[in-house]
C-alpha cells in the first residue's frame, strides 16, 4: 500500500511538467503560419475537418 502511494506521488509531481510540455506544443502550433485561404478545394475540405 505504501508503494502505491509513493508511485502516485511521483505521478502527481510529473503532472505539472507534462502540462507545461503540452502548453509549449500548443504555443508552437499557434505560432505556425496559417494556411492561405486561396488554396485548392481539397485542402479546404481537409481544413474543415480540423476546425
Amino acid at each position: 500500500m505504501e508503494e502505491d502511494f509513493e508511485q502516485h506521488k511521483k505521478m502527481e509531481e510529473a503532472a505539472p511538467h507534462e502540462h507545461s510540455r503540452i502548453q509549449a506544443m500548443v504555443a508552437l502550433l499557434q505560432e505556425m503560419p496559417k494556411w492561405d485561404d486561396d488554396e485548392d478545394e481539397e485542402s479546404t475540405e481537409v481544413r474543415k475537418c480540423f476546425r
